[in-house]
Protein backbone atom coordinates (compact mmCIF):
# COMPACT_ATOMS: atom_id res chain seq x y z
CA UNK A 1 0.00 0.00 0.00
CA UNK A 2 1.62 3.40 -1.06
CA UNK A 3 1.94 5.55 1.46
CA UNK A 4 1.21 9.62 0.81
CA UNK A 5 3.48 12.11 3.16
CA UNK A 6 1.27 14.99 4.44
CA UNK A 7 2.61 18.01 3.12
CA UNK A 8 2.23 21.31 5.41
CA UNK A 9 0.57 24.14 3.22
CA UNK A 10 2.25 27.24 3.59
CA UNK A 11 0.09 29.73 4.14
CA UNK A 12 0.94 32.67 1.22
CA UNK A 13 2.24 36.22 2.23
CA UNK A 14 0.31 39.03 1.48
CA UNK A 15 2.10 41.25 -1.00
CA UNK A 16 3.49 44.28 0.07
CA UNK A 17 2.04 46.10 -2.81
CA UNK A 18 -1.84 45.13 -1.44
CA UNK A 19 -0.73 46.41 1.99
CA UNK A 20 0.46 49.73 0.26
CA UNK A 21 -2.44 49.74 -1.87
CA UNK A 22 -4.97 49.56 1.49
CA UNK A 23 -2.64 52.01 3.53
CA UNK A 24 -3.35 54.44 0.50
CA UNK A 25 -6.88 53.71 0.40
CA UNK A 26 -7.22 54.40 3.47
CA UNK A 27 -5.33 57.58 3.43
CA UNK A 28 -7.67 59.09 0.88
CA UNK A 29 -10.45 58.05 2.97
CA UNK A 30 -9.45 60.19 5.57
CA UNK A 31 -8.41 62.96 3.45
CA UNK A 32 -11.88 62.73 1.78
CA UNK A 33 -13.61 62.62 5.67
CA UNK A 34 -11.18 65.48 6.46
CA UNK A 35 -12.43 67.74 3.34
CA UNK A 36 -16.46 66.47 4.07
CA UNK A 37 -16.36 67.74 7.54
CA UNK A 38 -14.62 71.05 7.12
CA UNK A 39 -17.33 71.88 4.35
CA UNK A 40 -20.06 70.63 6.99
CA UNK A 41 -18.45 72.59 9.61
CA UNK A 42 -18.90 75.80 7.85
CA UNK A 43 -22.46 74.80 6.48
CA UNK A 44 -25.79 77.00 7.44
CA UNK A 45 -29.21 76.65 6.71
CA UNK A 46 -30.73 79.15 4.01
CA UNK A 47 -33.65 79.85 6.43
CA UNK A 48 -32.23 79.88 10.05
CA UNK A 49 -28.61 80.70 9.49
CA UNK A 50 -27.89 77.95 12.16
CA UNK A 51 -25.79 74.08 11.56
CA UNK A 52 -28.75 72.35 9.94
CA UNK A 53 -30.35 69.72 12.52
CA UNK A 54 -32.02 66.59 11.12
CA UNK A 55 -30.26 68.22 7.46
CA UNK A 56 -31.75 67.32 4.25
CA UNK A 57 -29.67 67.90 1.09
CA UNK A 58 -31.73 69.59 -1.72
CA UNK A 59 -30.98 68.58 -5.48
CA UNK A 60 -29.81 71.60 -7.00
CA UNK A 61 -29.44 71.76 -10.47
CA UNK A 62 -26.20 72.92 -10.03
CA UNK A 63 -25.17 70.44 -7.45
CA UNK A 64 -21.91 69.41 -10.21
CA UNK A 65 -21.20 73.24 -10.06
CA UNK A 66 -20.58 72.73 -6.01
CA UNK A 67 -24.03 74.11 -4.96
CA UNK A 68 -24.98 72.11 -1.23
CA UNK A 69 -27.38 73.48 0.08
CA UNK A 70 -28.63 71.70 3.47
CA UNK A 71 -31.71 72.18 5.16
CA UNK A 72 -32.99 71.99 8.82
CA UNK A 73 -36.07 69.11 8.25
CA UNK A 74 -37.27 69.64 12.10
CA UNK A 75 -40.89 69.57 13.05
CA UNK A 76 -42.76 72.28 14.34
CA UNK A 77 -41.17 72.32 17.80
CA UNK A 78 -38.44 73.47 16.07
CA UNK A 79 -37.77 75.74 13.45
CA UNK A 80 -39.54 73.53 10.86
CA UNK A 81 -37.22 75.38 8.13
CA UNK A 82 -37.79 73.01 4.97
CA UNK A 83 -41.65 73.35 5.30
CA UNK A 84 -41.61 76.60 5.76
CA UNK A 85 -39.52 77.16 2.71
CA UNK A 86 -41.54 74.83 0.32
CA UNK A 87 -44.86 76.67 1.76
CA UNK A 88 -43.58 80.22 1.28
CA UNK A 89 -41.32 79.99 -1.43
CA UNK A 90 -42.95 76.97 -3.93
CA UNK A 91 -43.98 79.07 -7.23
CA UNK A 92 -46.69 76.71 -9.06
CA UNK A 93 -46.95 76.93 -12.45
CA UNK A 94 -48.75 76.30 -15.39
CA UNK A 95 -47.50 73.21 -17.94
CA UNK A 96 -48.45 73.88 -22.23
CA UNK A 97 -49.12 70.18 -22.50
CA UNK A 98 -50.92 69.41 -19.12
CA UNK A 99 -54.46 69.61 -19.04
CA UNK A 100 -55.73 73.03 -18.19
CA UNK A 101 -56.20 73.78 -14.99
CA UNK A 102 -52.97 71.55 -14.03
CA UNK A 103 -49.90 72.87 -12.49
CA UNK A 104 -46.79 71.61 -10.64
CA UNK A 105 -44.94 73.31 -7.99
CA UNK A 106 -41.43 74.58 -8.77
CA UNK A 107 -38.89 75.24 -5.96
CA UNK A 108 -35.81 77.43 -6.53
CA UNK A 109 -32.38 76.67 -4.63
CA UNK A 110 -32.17 79.30 -1.90
CA UNK A 111 -28.56 79.21 -3.14
CA UNK A 112 -27.89 79.78 -6.56
CA UNK A 113 -31.46 79.96 -7.78
CA UNK A 114 -31.37 76.99 -9.64
CA UNK A 115 -34.36 74.33 -9.53
CA UNK A 116 -34.74 72.10 -6.99
CA UNK A 117 -35.69 68.38 -7.68
CA UNK A 118 -36.32 67.67 -3.94
CA UNK A 119 -33.84 66.14 -1.47
CA UNK A 120 -32.40 63.14 0.01
CA UNK A 121 -30.56 62.86 3.21
CA UNK A 122 -26.94 62.34 3.67
CA UNK A 123 -25.98 60.49 6.82
CA UNK A 124 -22.75 61.25 7.36
CA UNK A 125 -23.84 64.99 7.24
CA UNK A 126 -26.48 64.68 9.33
CA UNK A 127 -25.10 62.95 12.19
CA UNK A 128 -22.11 65.40 11.59
CA UNK A 129 -24.48 68.75 11.88
CA UNK A 130 -26.67 66.99 14.53
CA UNK A 131 -23.91 66.83 17.05
CA UNK A 132 -23.51 70.52 16.74
CA UNK A 133 -25.17 72.69 19.45
CA UNK A 134 -27.70 75.84 18.35
CA UNK A 135 -30.14 77.84 20.29
CA UNK A 136 -33.19 76.84 21.34
CA UNK A 137 -36.19 78.44 19.18
CA UNK A 138 -38.11 80.12 21.35
CA UNK A 139 -38.08 83.58 22.09
CA UNK A 140 -36.63 84.02 25.19
CA UNK A 141 -35.21 80.77 26.26
CA UNK A 142 -31.15 80.48 26.59
CA UNK A 143 -31.00 76.95 26.29
CA UNK A 144 -28.30 75.48 23.73
CA UNK A 145 -27.82 72.29 22.67
CA UNK A 146 -27.51 69.39 20.06
CA UNK A 147 -30.30 67.86 18.17
CA UNK A 148 -30.95 65.19 20.84
CA UNK A 149 -30.30 67.71 23.43
CA UNK A 150 -33.13 70.08 21.89
CA UNK A 151 -35.47 67.57 21.62
CA UNK A 152 -35.60 66.47 24.94
CA UNK A 153 -35.60 70.07 26.08
CA UNK A 154 -38.93 71.05 23.98
CA UNK A 155 -40.63 67.80 24.98
CA UNK A 156 -40.12 68.68 29.12
CA UNK A 157 -40.12 72.55 28.71
CA UNK A 158 -41.75 73.87 25.67
CA UNK A 159 -44.52 70.59 24.94
CA UNK A 160 -46.77 73.19 23.29
CA UNK A 161 -45.08 75.76 21.89
CA UNK A 162 -44.90 76.06 18.04
CA UNK A 163 -41.76 78.31 17.15
CA UNK A 164 -42.09 78.07 13.90
CA UNK A 165 -45.41 79.09 13.33
CA UNK A 166 -45.65 81.86 16.02
CA UNK A 167 -42.12 83.58 14.52
CA UNK A 168 -42.11 83.46 10.74
CA UNK A 169 -39.72 86.58 10.53
CA UNK A 170 -37.12 84.61 9.82
CA UNK A 171 -38.38 83.29 6.44
CA UNK A 172 -39.35 87.01 5.81
CA UNK A 173 -35.73 87.60 6.70
CA UNK A 174 -34.55 85.12 3.92
CA UNK A 175 -37.30 86.20 1.07
CA UNK A 176 -35.80 89.79 1.57
CA UNK A 177 -32.50 89.03 0.98
CA UNK A 178 -33.42 86.08 -2.09
CA UNK A 179 -34.99 89.47 -3.21
CA UNK A 180 -32.13 91.59 -3.18
CA UNK A 181 -29.57 88.63 -4.66
CA UNK A 182 -32.77 88.46 -7.67
CA UNK A 183 -32.07 92.49 -8.14
CA UNK A 184 -28.71 92.33 -7.87
CA UNK A 185 -28.77 89.37 -10.88
CA UNK A 186 -30.75 91.70 -12.65
CA UNK A 187 -28.10 94.12 -12.14
CA UNK A 188 -25.36 92.57 -13.50
CA UNK A 189 -26.99 91.22 -16.41
CA UNK A 190 -28.11 94.82 -17.60
CA UNK A 191 -24.65 96.02 -16.48
CA UNK A 192 -23.23 92.97 -18.92
CA UNK A 193 -25.39 93.70 -21.59
CA UNK A 194 -24.59 97.63 -21.81
CA UNK A 195 -20.40 96.97 -21.80
CA UNK A 196 -21.08 94.29 -24.76
CA UNK A 197 -23.10 97.13 -26.17
CA UNK A 198 -20.30 99.47 -25.97
CA UNK A 199 -17.31 97.24 -26.83
CA UNK A 200 -19.20 96.80 -30.40
CA UNK A 201 -20.40 100.23 -31.03
CA UNK A 202 -18.67 102.64 -33.27
CA UNK A 203 -19.14 105.52 -30.65
CA UNK A 204 -19.08 106.10 -27.31
CA UNK A 205 -21.28 109.32 -25.95
CA UNK A 206 -20.00 110.73 -22.89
Amino acid sequence: MTKTRKVDKVGECASPRGFEHTKKSRSKTLSKQKEDESEWEETRCPICWEHPHNAVLLRCSSHKKGCRPYMCNTSDHHSNCLNNFHRTFSKKVEIGDRPSGKKVTHVKCPMCRGKINGWKVVQPARCFMDSKPRSCPCEGCDFRGNYSQLRLHARSEHPFARPAEANPQLVREWARRVSERDLQDALNVLESESESELSYGDFVVL
